[in-house]
């Protein structure tokens, strides 16, 4: 009967989905940085909770399991040299060092001659201090994620331009990223560009004064 046909290809589908899913179940049960301590990773359960469409559970495991070794060893380096440095999974724990770096290591070195200094720079009067840091002083805006846009040269401008306000006495702003990679001269977008073309576009476009 229809019904009868129907039920044998609905129990036909039900299994080959099981065959399909069964090797992603290997890898539910992994290590994973539990308990925040600085030198063991506990067992408990993960699902890949950051992989990748295009990436195959196989793939994605082995490169998880390489991360978890990783982390191991510079988590035993920190607690041998007494170092706060604390490791751990993360949403680039599925990737290879090699796919990490195809990804989201893209920028290329400028071939614009850097910026020339206009004033030579002055001798320090008084000694440095121990520590410095500008997020104590408030002029630094939070970190902000790119994900896989190409764009490290807007980021970095606009927030090196967020802190050079607020460091003159002005109120700490957010300023608009997407702007930049938007419509600046000379670049590409996500697909990369320059820092000095930037530069020079907001220069021209704002008139930066600090």
């Amino acid at each position: 009967s229809t019904w009868g046909r129907r039920g044998q290809r609905s129990e036909r589908e039900t299994r080959r989905a099981l065959m399909l899913l069964w090797p992603c179940a290997l890898f539910i049960r992994l290590p994973f940085f539990g308990d925040g301590s600085r030198s063991e990773l506990s067992s408990a359960n993960l699902s890949l909770p950051f992989r990748h469409s295009r990436g195959s559970a196989w793939k994605e495991g082995s490169a998880l399991r390489e991360s978890i070794k990783r982390i191991k060893h510079w988590n035993s380096l920190s607690f041998r040299d007494n170092i706060t440095a604390l490791y751990g999974i993360n949403q680039f724990s599925h990737l290879s060092p090699e796919e990490f770096k195809a990804v989201y290591l893209q920028s290329r070195s400028s071939k614009v001659p850097r910026y020339v200094p206009q004033v030579a720079l002055q001798g320090i009067g008084s000694p440095l201090p121990a520590k410095f840091d500008w997020r104590d002083k408030n002029v630094v805006t939070e970190v902000k994620n790119q994900r896989e846009c190409g764009a490290c040269w807007a980021f970095s401008i606009v927030s090196g331009i967020e802190s050079a306000y607020a460091i003159k006495g002005n109120t700490l702003e957010e300023l608009s990223v997407q702007q930049v990679i938007d419509c600046s001269y000379n670049n590409y977008g996500c697909n990369g560009g320059s820092t000095i073309s930037a530069l020079s576009w907001l220069n021209e476009v704002f008139y930066l004064k600090y």
